[in-house]
């Protein structure tokens, strides 16, 4: 699409009437492709991502439960 819009430019400016035309058509070429192209295209539909913190389970083992036990201390 530069490549056609400078080809016209120049061609404008010279007044070289073929190098103009040939310009504008390439232009005209690479935006109507564009554009074909971006109808084309599908759109994506992203879905949520879930980001977890913490694992589900734990990949240790449980501790063990803490008993008190009532001996008495030898004081």
């Amino acid at each position: 699409m530069t490549m056609g819009a400078i080809d016209a430019l120049i061609g404008g400016l010279n007044d070289s009437w073929s190098l103009f035309a040939f310009g504008l058509g390439t232009a005209g070429i690479a935006l109507a492709f564009k554009l074909w192209r971006f109808q084309q295209r599908r759109p994506v539909v992203e879905e949520p991502v879930v980001q977890h913190y913490l694992p589900s389970r734990s990949s240790s083992a449980p501790l063990p439960m803490l008993s008190v036990s009532k001996k008495k201390s030898p004081l």
